[in-house]
C-alpha cells in the first residue's frame, strides 16, 4: 500500500516521463541558452521589437522631471545650419552618420544596435524611414525622457519603423550603460552617447520629416575606406563653434547709442555694454540660453525711480 508521499512522487514521475519523451524526439533548432534580459539597463538584449517599455505602452508620453532634477543637459545653441539633412545607420559598420551634401556637413557618431537573434540578424530593422513631419509631436520627438529612468532625462528620437506588433518602437537615445556599449547589444534602439544624442536631435529637429536610413553593410568611402567615427580633430559642430566664437563681439564695456541691435552669441566668459538712458527711456535684454544676466544702472545718488523699479 503506497504511502500519500509515495502516490504523489510516482504522479510526478509519470507525469514528466511522457515530456522527456517528447523532448527526445522534437527534431526542430535548439533556441541559444537562456539568459537574463537586462532590458535597456545593460548588458546585451535576448529580445528584439524595440524599446520594451514602448511596446506595452505605445503612445505613451512620461512626466517631464527636468525640473526637479535641474536637467540633464543643457539644450544647446551654436549648432551649425543645415539644409537637407539625412541619417545613415550602418549595423556592421556600428555608425550613425548625419548628413548634409548641400552644406557639406558630415558627422560620424558611435553607436550600439539592436543585439542578433537566434538567426545572426541584428534587432534592428534594415529600411528606408524618416523622422516623424511634426517637431512638436512629443512621442516621436521626445526632448527630456525619464520614463523609465534609465533614458537619463535625454532625447529621444523616434524614427518611423514599426515593430511586429505595428508599433513605432525604435529611434535614437541614450546610452544606457555608462561608457556607451558600442556593439550588438539592444532591443532595436541605436544607442548613443549622451552629448551626441542631444546633438542630433537638436539638429535634425530642425528639419522634420527627414530620412532615416538603416543599412546592414558598413559605409565606404570613395577610395574603399571604411568610414568610422569623426576624429575630434575634424568634428565639423566644433569648429562651427570655434568660427563663431572668434568672430562675434561679445562687448567688453564699450558705449551702445540707442537701437535696435543684432543678437550677439557669448560662447564663455562675460559680456558687458554700456546704454546711456534718459527719464522715460526703455532697455530690454533677451536671454536665450543659460544666464544670468544682470542689469545695472548707473547714475547720481539723487536720482529717482518710478514705482516698482530696482537697480539691479
Amino acid at each position: 500500500m503506497f504511502s500519500r508521499q509515495t502516490l504523489s512522487a510516482a504522479r510526478l514521475v509519470a507525469c514528466l516521463l511522457p515530456a522527456l519523451w517528447l523532448a527526445a524526439c522534437d527534431d526542430s533548432p535548439a533556441e541559444p541558452p537562456a539568459t537574463v534580459d537586462v532590458g535597456e539597463t545593460g548588458g546585451v538584449a535576448t529580445s528584439g521589437g524595440g524599446n520594451p517599455y514602448d511596446q506595452v505602452n505605445p503612445g505613451v508620453i512620461g512626466p517631464d522631471l527636468s525640473k526637479a532634477d535641474g536637467n540633464a543637459y543643457v539644450v544647446p545653441t551654436l549648432l551649425p545650419p543645415l539644409e537637407d539633412p539625412e541619417i545613415i545607420v550602418s549595423l556592421e559598420g556600428l555608425t550613425v552618420e548625419l548628413i548634409d551634401t548641400a552644406t557639406g556637413f558630415h558627422k560620424v557618431y558611435p553607436t550600439g544596435v539592436g543585439a542578433r537573434g537566434s538567426d545572426g540578424r541584428s534587432y534592428t530593422p534594415v529600411g528606408q524611414f524618416t523622422t516623424h513631419p511634426d517637431p512638436n509631436n512629443g512621442w516621436f520627438w521626445y526632448a527630456r525622457r525619464y520614463d523609465p529612468a534609465y533614458f537619463d532625462g535625454l532625447p529621444f528620437l523616434r524614427i518611423t519603423a514599426r515593430n511586429a506588433q505595428g508599433y513605432q518602437t525604435y529611434g535614437l537615445h541614450g546610452p544606457i550603460t555608462h561608457p556607451l556599449q558600442r556593439g550588438f547589444v539592444s532591443h532595436g534602439c541605436m544607442r548613443m552617447d549622451g552629448d551626441d544624442i542631444v546633438e542630433i536631435f537638436y539638429m535634425m529637429r530642425r528639419h522634420p520629416g527627414a530620412s532615416v536610413t538603416i543599412q546592414q553593410a558598413k559605409r565606404r568611402w570613395p577610395d574603399g575606406r571604411v568610414i568610422d567615427v569623426t576624429p575630434a580633430a575634424d568634428d565639423p559642430v566644433a569648429a562651427y563653434r570655434a568660427q563663431v566664437c572668434q568672430t562675434v563681439d561679445t562687448g567688453h564695456g564699450e558705449l551702445l547709442a540707442p537701437g535696435r541691435y543684432a543678437d550677439r552669441t557669448l560662447c564663455e566668459g562675460e559680456a558687458r555694454y554700456r546704454v546711456a538712458v534718459a527719464r522715460g527711456d526703455q532697455v530690454r535684454a533677451r536671454v536665450s540660453a543659460a544666464g544670468p544676466i544682470t542689469l545695472a544702472l548707473e547714475g547720481p545718488a539723487t536720482s529717482e525711480r518710478a514705482p516698482g523699479q530696482s537697480d539691479g
